[in-house]
């Protein structure tokens, strides 16, 4: 019996999962030696650098003997860059192999040989190593019979490739003492499909740390999220992967759904810490004279009323369009409000369920894509229908077209709501 290509897969997902972490921890390393030669460097008796050699060599950190623990920081710094650097080929493998595996892509020699001797590794001998081997060279194979029948040439790989794309940010990884215990909990739901809410619950809200706590996993969670996101860009961009249109379909799936868990885990995120640029809100009539920051309209017309925010507002219900216009004019006035980083130079403004898409030009400068209500069917479709806008021109007087349409608008239609 040749062991089944799901075990395999599950087992190179986990070492890579194992391995992300190794990766991790020798990147702060080498983060704080470097750091921590900077301050040698300036003479500077840092308290991290006082205790870095206390506990690693049990010896007081003195400006009479720096010099000599700065070659000693440096040899040190050498040796984790060379371990990182080792962990870090040890993981693109794993995520290659795994990519092969799961999207019907060639598995090389060198790869082949290496996922035979890290089964090895694993106390996989015998019958069941060569069973697996087998496994592998049988993929191979099935890999080209089906490239030789039905292989055609992808019609839209660049399409999700940019799809992909609007959906990625680089989330960096937060520290916390607990860490290695949260990552558990991160895995339980990324991997095995544990409800968050429950594992969240039994952490304890009488648990002094459990906001701390919420935050790592949440962020851990968008973090790893992001990173598959990427790992997909990255092999879709490789050249000498093969793609048609039925494994295209199969990647573009598996984003909706890694988005969607985004999302979810992304408002959970929130509602522990809003984030709020500007100062303290207070709702006007108008813009001032010298606003904070300048708007631009994404549009694909030269009339202001067929600017994509325009259109949008004509389309959402009376009772919110108010709310929107004074959202839109306490940000370009810099005044206070719910403003959440949603993407690579995307960020939103955020009242109830409005969501106002604002990508960043430069500066203060900033580039209106649209606005929306918010629903449970048309969250992610309408992210990217927002992020496959054009970026607006910077051209002032088409802008004050828009803002005056706009307001004109507002003040003939606005009924006041509650939102």
């Amino acid at each position: 019996m040749i062991m089944p290509i799901d075990n395999i897969i599950d087992i190179f997902t986990r070492l890579a999962n194992n391995n992300q972490k190794e990766v991790d921890y020798q990147n702060s390393q080498v983060n704080f030696l470097t750091d921590l030669i900077t301050d040698l460097e300036n003479e500077q008796m840092s308290s991290r650098a006082k205790k870095y050699f206390y506990e690693k060599y049990r010896e007081q950190l003195t400006k009479y003997n720096y010099q000599k623990y700065l070659a000693v920081v440096k040899t040190d710094l050498a040796v984790a860059q060379a371990s990182l650097k080792i962990e870090n080929t040890k993981l693109e493998r794993y995520k290659r192999l795994c990519f092969a595996l799961e999207y019907r892509q060639i598995i090389g020699e060198v790869l082949l040989d290496f996922a035979i001797k890290t089964l090895g590794q694993l106390g996989i001998h015998g019958p069941v190593l060569i069973e697996a081997s087998e496994r592998l060279k049988v993929h191979n194979t099935n890999v080209l019979i089906y490239r030789k029948i039905h292989y055609k040439y992808p019609t839209d790989k660049y399409l999700v490739i940019n799809l992909l794309q609007h959906g990625y940010e680089n989330i960096p990884k937060l520290s916390n003492d607990r860490s290695y215990e949260l990552d558990f909990i991160v895995e339980d739901y990324l991997i095995n499909g544990y409800s968050l809410e429950e594992t969240i619950a039994d952490i304890g809200v009488n648990n002094p740390h459990f906001i701390d706590d919420c935050k790592y996993i949440y962020t851990e969670i968008l973090r790893r999220i992001q990173s598959k996101i990427y790992d997909l860009i990255t092999m879709l961009k490789t050249e000498e992967y093969y793609f048609d249109n039925e494994i295209l379909r199969k990647i573009k799936e598996e984003y909706i759904n890694l988005y969607h868990k985004y999302m979810v885990v992304r408002e959970l995120l929130d509602s522990i810490e809003p984030e709020y640029l500007g100062d303290e809100i207070d709702y006007l009539d108008d813009f001032k004279e010298n606003p904070t920051n300048k708007l631009y309209y994404a549009t694909n017309s030269d009339e202001p009323e067929k600017c994509y925010f325009y259109r949008d507002l004509t389309d959402i219900r009376e009772e919110s369009i108010n709310k929107i216009w004074q959202m839109l004019i306490a940000f370009k006035n810099g005044e206070k409000q719910d403003i959440k980083h949603i993407n690579n130079g995307y960020i939103e403004l955020k009242h109830d369920q409005i969501r106002i898409i604002i990508r960043l030009l430069g500066g203060n400068n900033y580039s209106v894509e649209g606005v929306f209500i918010k629903k449970s069917d048309n969250l992610i479709d309408t992210y990217h229908k927002m992020y496959a806008r054009p970026i607006a021109s910077i051209n002032d007087e088409y802008a004050l077209a828009v803002e005056a349409a706009c307001q004109d608008y507002v003040f003939a239609n606005a009924r006041i709501g509650t939102r």
